[in-house]
C-alpha cells in the first residue's frame, strides 16, 4: 500500500507531463483567396469540385478542419442563380444518415438574409449556414457528436467569418405616412 501511494502521484504526473490530457485546441484565423476569413481550431484542408451542365461551370472551394470531435467546414462558389440548398440537404442527409431532425431557420450575415439548417441523428448534430453575397455562395458547417458540444468553439467558428472589403447590406425605412 505504501507504493501505491508513491506510484499513483508519478503515474498522474507522466499522464499529465506526455500530454495525454485533451487540450483546449488553439483557434487561428486562416484567410483563403476567395477574400475572406474565419478561425478554425485546426490547418483547414482544401478540396474543390466543378458542376456543369454544358454551357456553364461553378467551381466549388471546400475547407475544412477537425478538431475533438467536431468537424467545421466553409464551401464557396460562384453562383449562376441561387441555390434551393434545403432542397439539396434534405437528399444529402437522408442519402448519408438515414432518418433525422431538421430544423430551418432565416438568418443574416452583415445585413445579408441567410438560412440555417440544424439536423440531428441520434448522437450527431450538424449545423449548417448559407447565403449569398453578390455573385458569391458561401456555405459554413459545424458537425459535432452531442457528448462533445463546446458551444463556444460552434459560436467562434460562425461568429468569425468575415467577407473582406465588403460593407454591410444597406437598409433603410420608407416612409410610407407621407
Amino acid at each position: 500500500m505504501k507504493a501505491l501511494k508513491f506510484i499513483l502521484p508519478i503515474g498522474v504526473m507522466l499522464f499529465i507531463l506526455t500530454g495525454c490530457t485533451k487540450r483546449r485546441p488553439e483557434w487561428r484565423e486562416f484567410s483563403f483567396e476567395e477574400d475572406f476569413s474565419i478561425m478554425m481550431p485546426a490547418e483547414p484542408r482544401k478540396a474543390g469540385f466543378k458542376v456543369s451542365d454544358g454551357d456553364e461551370e461553378v467551381r466549388f472551394h471546400v475547407y475544412k478542419a477537425k478538431s475533438r470531435g467536431h468537424k467545421y467546414k466553409v464551401m464557396t462558389s460562384n453562383v449562376i442563380e441561387e441555390p434551393d440548398v434545403g432542397d439539396l440537404m434534405d437528399i444529402g442527409f437522408e442519402l448519408k444518415y438515414g432518418k433525422f431532425s431538421i430544423e430551418e431557420r432565416d438568418f443574416t450575415y452583415n445585413g445579408y438574409p441567410g438560412k440555417e439548417f440544424t439536423t440531428r441523428k441520434s448522437r450527431r448534430t450538424s449545423i449548417t449556414r448559407y447565403f449569398v453575397l453578390d455573385d458569391r455562395f458561401y456555405l459554413l458547417s459545424v458537425r459535432y457528436k452531442n457528448r462533445y458540444l463546446v458551444e463556444e468553439d460552434v459560436e467562434r467558428f460562425f461568429n468569425s467569418f468575415k467577407v473582406k472589403d465588403h460593407p454591410p447590406a444597406y437598409t433603410a425605412e420608407i416612409d410610407t405616412t407621407g
